[in-house]
């Protein structure tokens, strides 16, 4: 996959990228796994992937990842640099050099005994004056600069790169015209007037008779790929339901059958579904590592499906892509997942009429949401909802519903299960604790000049509502709720969620919680914490951070009122830090971690939910 890409065809059209350092860098687009191009109509961003696609060899200009090595040493010199031991322009270096790998290699030696020194002296109490002393008296960042240096050369790109336009589907145009796409003709006649580069293709879902005889008459291997996307394509669209994809002979059409239903044309099939076997079979069949270029594949497709097709791209093909999108239903992709990047697309046009183009990376920007137009009226409304107290609540349970789904035995409740869509046939909604009261869950009118709360059945469906422990203290809130929302309560045991954490995770992430606190932790031994066992926490009325602080020795009482873990009530400090580490350790393949009883009962009354307010 490409880190950072960019074209003389962009230049010629006349599209720059924000500046950053250099003039060099002003040439390139970073790239991750998934890149989203964002912005109004007539911006420029179809434009600009299809110079992308139409791009001889020559005129691209891409840069590889730096490596394994780099990206070990990378942790390292970034985590020093915290302390202000390296110089920025060090890490500048190793961040953007291309050729930093080759250097790296050569240079292991001086670079090891360094980081050994370094890392000796700070495990021996050095101060930081005297660690930043020793890297200038033996001329260490000098030597990183030079091992470091960047060269500017650029690999022109190999791979196949595939274009998915607008005008695509799955009727043929024309009769007794054999195996015309007149689909592609007509993009190859509006867009791409010349001959376009080796290893360019135009995909728009006239291709899929073609691939499937290819695959199915071909090698062992090939069939087997077809039977695995056939699965896939079941389990991820069609709520667990075999899929079967037939070419039709003498037709050169394709037919699908879903479940026990009779095969039919696939053209008959949902337009939403066709746009998601359109772009899911060119990637998934292509055997070589790719880069697609696809044009808003939100067309036809409920929000929900959208992710999930998104979601599809990224965990089950190697390919890298740019997309096209005026949906804001993929930004949040950006927030979650470190390999997706929104990239926003702006036009200005000169008093000369001269227009230009600028493609600025905006992950957090807001004002995206302007140029798509969003409101809060647009927002659509799932089936169910689950309401969690915040964040960390709603990423815990996520990955615990995901293991819960692993675990669950091949059959017929775990197909059901898994194709039940977030956003879609469900959605979670974060309350936060103290606002809770605010809501009414009652089934009858809220009038709001009455003295009652904001009407949740109004603004949300069927609500499953998660609370912490500890809301059994906090006067008639309960009792209330329980009145209200009968089944559709769940109290738990401990105080939150976090006691709620198995055993080895809560250890391996309070462990790498307290390496990275920057306080005083004398006198302390974190290896106590092994004797913090889930019998002792997961029904206690006490909050995990406490708990923690307790195992070191640490209290509210006496003359060490130190608190590495616990606020002042207890609860874990940073509580969405904390929990990004433990899910960190939950999806590390390092650990085998199992859902506790209590975990697996949770998961149960969630996807019985859904279950329940999803059937026809």
């Amino acid at each position: 996959m490409f880190k950072k890409i960019w074209s003389t065809e962009l230049d010629r059209l006349g599209y720059r990228a924000p500046e950053i350092d250099t003039a060099e860098e002003q040439r390139h687009i970073n790239l991750r796994k998934l890149n989203l191009f964002i912005g109004p109509n007539n911006s420029g961003k179809s434009r600009a992937i299809r110079a992308v696609f139409s791009s001889t060899e020559d005129s691209i200009i891409t840069q590889q990842p730096r490596g394994e090595i780099a990206d070990i040493f990378l942790p390292l010199i970034k985590l020093h640099y915290k302390d202000r031991i390296f110089e920025k322009n060090t890490i500048a270096a190793l961040q953007t050099s291309e050729a930093s790998i080759n250097k790296i290699n050569e240079n292991t030696g001086i670079i090891h005994a360094y980081a050994v020194e370094l890392y000796n002296q700070r495990a021996s109490g050095g101060t930081l004056s005297q660690m930043r002393q020793t890297l200038r008296n033996e001329g260490l960042t000098k030597k990183l600069e030079i091992a470091l240096e960047t060269d500017r050369t650029h690999e022109t790109i190999k791979a196949k790169i595939h274009y998915t336009p607008i005008l695509r589907g799955m009727r043929p145009i024309g009769e007794g015209q054999g195996d015309q796409d007149h689909y592609r003709k007509r993009t190859e006649a509006d867009y791409f007037s010349g001959k376009l580069p080796p290893k360019r293709t135009i995909t728009t879902g006239l291709h899929l008779y073609e691939l499937l005889v290819k695959n199915l008459l071909g090698q062992p291997e090939e069939r087997a790929k077809i039977r695995e996307y056939e699965s896939l394509l079941g389990q991820e669209f069609f709520g667990g339901t075999e899929v079967t994809l037939i070419p039709e002979y003498g037709k050169d059409t394709v037919a699908v059958k879903i479940g026990d239903e009779p095969q039919f044309p696939i053209y008959h099939l949902g337009d939403g579904l066709q746009q998601v076997i359109i772009i899911t079979s060119a990637a998934y069949l292509e055997p070589e590592e790719s880069l697609f270029c696809i044009e808003e594949p939100e067309t036809s497709l409920h929000p929900g499906l959208l992710r999930q097709l998104a979601l599809f791209l990224l965990q089950h093909t190697p390919h890298q892509y740019l997309m096209t999108t005026h949906s804001n239903h993929l930004l949040d992709l950006a927030e979650q997942r470190d390999d997706v990047l929104i990239h926003r697309v702006s036009k200005s046009v000169e008093k000369d009429g001269k227009a230009s183009f600028l493609i600025r990376e905006c992950t957090r920007d807001r004002d995206i949401l302007l140029d798509l137009g969003v409101r809060a009226s647009s927002v659509y409304l799932a089936n169910c909802t689950i309401w969690v107290e915040g964040i960390s609540d709603r990423l815990y349970l996520r990955t615990w519903m995901s293991r819960y789904l692993h675990d669950l035995p091949e059959g017929p409740e775990k197909s059901r299960l898994a194709g039940y869509l977030e956003n879609y046939h469900y959605t979670f909604i974060e309350y936060q604790g103290g606002t809770l009261g605010h809501w009414d869950f009652a089934d009858d009118d809220v009038d709001g000049d009455m003295d009652k709360g904001l009407s949740a059945i109004r603004a949300c469906s069927a609500p499953l509502l998660i609370a912490d422990g500890d809301i059994r203290d906090k006067g008639q809130r309960a009792e209330l709720l329980q009145k209200e929302l009968g089944d559709q309560l769940l109290i738990l045991d401990g105080k939150e969620i976090e006691n709620l954490l198995p055993e080895q995770v809560l250890h391996d992430a309070a462990r790498t919680f307290y390496d990275q606190r920057r306080t005083n932790k004398e006198g302390l031994d974190i290896t106590k914490i092994q004797d913090l066992k889930h019998e002792h926490y997961s029904r206690s009325t006490e909050g995990i951070g406490r708990l923690l602080d307790k195992r070191l020795g640490l209290s509210k009482t006496g003359q060490d009122q130190r608190q590495i873990f616990a606020t002042d009530s207890g609860t874990i400090r940073d509580k969405v830090k904390f929990c990004r580490l433990a899910i960190q350790h939950m999806q590390h393949e390092d650990c085998a971690w199992q859902l506790t009883d209590e975990l697996r009962r949770l998961c149960q009354r969630i996807f019985a939910h859904i279950d329940r307010h999803n059937q026809p």
